[in-house]
């Protein structure tokens, strides 16, 4: 029998565009094993407190300057280009949770943590104004019944106001 193919042939692992302010900032696509247990260590813990596990809150997981290290090391060499464009401190987080989620659960995790940061801006005036405008009358939509639900109080009398005759 013959022996395995080494590995870095054939696996091919690419980064991760994340785009900001109408650039596209490059991570790495895969993190160095060490990096990757720390990931799995801490959402690991962040699962058992959701899951109601009593966890000391004094009780330091990872401090800053692991922190720092641990953005360094997920963000590679867009962490600097991102801090000095001026990316603020919000961006920043949701690329740190972003890169956390692709490396700790998947691609279409950490989409969805990109897509649900904040609600989609409206439509602005120009596309508004480009649409086919309607007709009077033409909503497109079907006519809408009244309502038949509700509850229904005991009817009252409505008394005639003073001065109106009956």
């Amino acid at each position: 029998m013959e022996g395995f193919k080494d590995l870095n042939n054939f696996l091919v692992v690419k980064p991760i565009v994340l785009p900001i302010d109408g650039k596209s900032y490059t991570f790495p696509g895969q993190i160095p094993a060490r990096l990757w247990l720390q990931l799995q260590e801490l959402q690991a813990i962040g699962s058992a407190v959701a899951a109601g596990v009593e966890y000391d809150p004094d009780k330091e997981v990872l401090s800053d300057m692991d922190q720092s290290n641990m953005m360094l090391e997920l963000m590679g060499d867009s962490y600097k280009a991102m801090l000095d464009d001026g990316v603020t401190s919000t961006q920043l987080q949701v690329v740190f949770r972003t890169l956390f989620a692709w490396h700790t659960n998947s691609p279409e995790y950490a989409r969805m943590i990109w897509e649900e940061v904040g609600e989609t801006p409206a439509p602005n005036r120009a596309t508004r104004r480009s649409r086919p405008k309607k007709k009077a009358g033409q909503t497109g939509k079907s006519p809408v019944r009244g309502s038949r639900g509700g509850s229904k109080g005991p009817k009252s009398q409505v008394s005639e106001s003073p001065g109106e005759a009956s």
